[in-house]
Formats: structure tokens, C-alpha cells, sequence
């Protein structure tokens, strides 16, 4: 499901993050869960938010920055991630 994501280390350091806040290993879940585990909402849910953003950050990284973006549902927070609302302030 997402065994090539964690080969870029932003994306990395963002499933560790995600897996810490959510209480999921989440790489277990992008790498070797089986189907009827991942057909499960709390995995299926968590796998689709990491994956989502990917398309904001590659612009990012193309100095094209998205102001807006749009989800449904669940969606709605990967939105709200690739259109830069939810970094951290450090």
C-alpha cells in the first residue's frame, strides 16, 4: 500500500509522527498488513490520510505552493495538510 512513501524522509518522519499521535503502526500497516486487516476503517482511514498529502508536498517541492485544497470526509484532513494548515510550530 505505501512501501515506496517511506523511502522519501519527509514522508518518513511524517508516518512516525502520525503513528505516534494516532496509536497505529502505521508502517506496518503501508508495509506488510494483509488485505482484511487493511479493509478495516481505523487502518484503511489512517494509511489514506499519510498517503493524501504526498501531491502537496511534491508541488512544495516544485516551489509551487497549493493556497486551497479540498476533502470529503476523512479527506477533509488531508486537505487541510496539503494546503499547509496543520505544520507545527516549533
Amino acid at each position: 500500500m505505501g512501501t515506496e512513501l517511506l523511502e522519501d524522509s519527509e514522508i518518513s518522519e511524517l508516518c512516525d509522527e502520525c503513528a505516534s499521535a494516532a496509536g497505529v503502526d502505521l508502517r506496518r500497516l503501508l508495509t506488510t498488513a494483509d488485505d482484511d486487516e487493511l479493509r478495516l476503517t481505523q487502518n484503511a482511514q489512517a494509511g489514506g490520510v499519510l498517503r493524501r498529502p504526498r501531491p502537496g508536498l511534491l508541488l512544495r517541492r516544485r516551489a509551487i505552493q497549493p493556497v486551497a485544497a479540498a476533502g470529503h470526509s476523512v479527506g477533509e484532513y488531508a486537505a487541510l495538510a496539503t494546503a499547509g494548515s496543520s505544520r507545527r510550530r516549533k
